[in-house]
């Protein structure tokens, strides 16, 4: 599948609307995000975000370098909108036990990080239910009688998220990756096969999420102020007196004021980064277990000809109002040389469809 991308470039007040309205969704079911945890961190940020730039000049949007409150920003907003925009579908209810999740602590955190443009770390255990959550909110878009697995009695033994789409059965295993070793990747992909074959589920398949191997800095990179690719193109002045930045040299500090974040033409450069990262996480798969093995692996009868994976990302984008950051997030098909069966890629177009209507809420 090629990537469908549909860029978000936000309205810092819309996404902090969103937020504010997810925060009284949760009341309403009695759940209050845990203290101290990421989603309360970045909740705070949105609000903040939209607080401090509102009424600035869209140039001043990507400064100083903001990009991993921009993440967060954006991470949230999403993940708030794509429940927010499935709370009245009539399997709504099966999102509560997962979204209750986000009040209890998780690994070593004071709470699960639900956010794809942030990396979670291996221990956040429950940071990868909430990527089930988010797959079912998807599915409800393009089916119906969704069911989620339940995140506090799962066996293993099903798909995460079972759909009906035209009038199949669809289950959808939900992996997150937590090293590029391709035993590593196989293995997940391996154990969402098995959930699907031991499933009621017609048809399935393994998506996957690269969140937390992602080089996120390829995405949106940095460039030396006074380049045409940074923003401002001339570095402003320190407190509005000192030297600017860059015109003076010598210190580590100084070099990183030197760095701005890059304002693509558009959000080509950085979804050829994201596809260039999987694929080659691919290639080195097939190359690990052999194209032999990999045919067999996906030889089963509720199979499509491969996985899929979820990614999401954010860069820097111009805008006819200036540099604006920008959301971009798509599901891949990595080319993997196997037959998909009938309906496979519409499913996965239809989730990718749900994916951007998050804020269109």
């Amino acid at each position: 599948m090629e990537p469908l991308v549909d860029p978000l470039v936000y309205s810092y007040d819309r996404a902090s609307s969103v937020v504010a309205e997810f925060e009284q969704f949760l009341r309403a079911l009695g759940i209050a995000s845990a203290p101290g945890s990421p989603l309360d961190h970045a909740m705070l940020v949105a609000h903040e975000i939209a607080d401090q730039l509102r009424g600035r000049p869209p140039a001043d949007l990507l400064l100083p370098d903001a990009r991993d409150q921009y993440a967060r920003l954006i991470g949230v907003a999403e993940f708030a909108g794509a429940v927010l925009a499935v709370r009245s579908h009539p399997d709504a209810r099966q999102l509560t036990a997962h979204l209750r999740l986000l009040a209890e602590a998780s690994g070593l955190r004071a709470g699960p990080d639900p956010l794809q443009t942030t990396a979670a770390p291996a221990t956040d255990r429950n940071a990868n239910k909430l990527f089930e959550l988010l797959i079912a909110c998807f599915a409800m878009r393009c089916g119906t009688d969704v069911a989620l697995d339940a995140p506090d009695a799962s066996e293993g033994d099903n798909p995460d998220v079972l759909v009906t789409v035209a009038g199949r059965r669809w289950g959808f295993a939900c992996k997150a990756l937590h090293s590029t070793a391709p035993q590593s990747v196989i293995k997940n992909v391996q154990k969402g096969l098995d959930q699907i074959d031991a499933s009621p589920a017609d048809v399935g398949v393994v998506l996957v999420s690269p969140r937390n191997v992602l080089d996120r800095a390829a995405l949106w990179p940095t460039a030396p102020a006074g380049t045409p690719e940074a923003y401002p193109p001339r570095p402003p002045a320190l407190d509005g007196a000192g030297p600017a930045v860059g015109a003076a040299a010598g210190t580590e500090l100084e070099a990183r004021a030197e760095q701005f974040p890059v304002a693509f033409p558009n959000e080509q450069p950085a979804v050829a980064a994201m596809v260039r990262q999987v694929d080659a996480l691919t290639t080195a798969v097939v190359t690990e277990v052999g194209e032999d093995a990999m045919r067999e692996l996906f030889d089963r009868p509720k199979a499509v000809g491969g996985f899929a994976y979820f990614l999401h990302g954010v860069t820097g984008v111009l805008t006819d109002r200036g540099p604006s950051p920008t959301s971009l997030k798509f599901f891949r098909f990595p080319p993997l040389g196997l037959p998909a069966p009938a309906g496979g890629p519409d499913v996965l177009a239809c989730l990718n469809d749900a994916a951007h209507h998050v804020l269109r809420v």
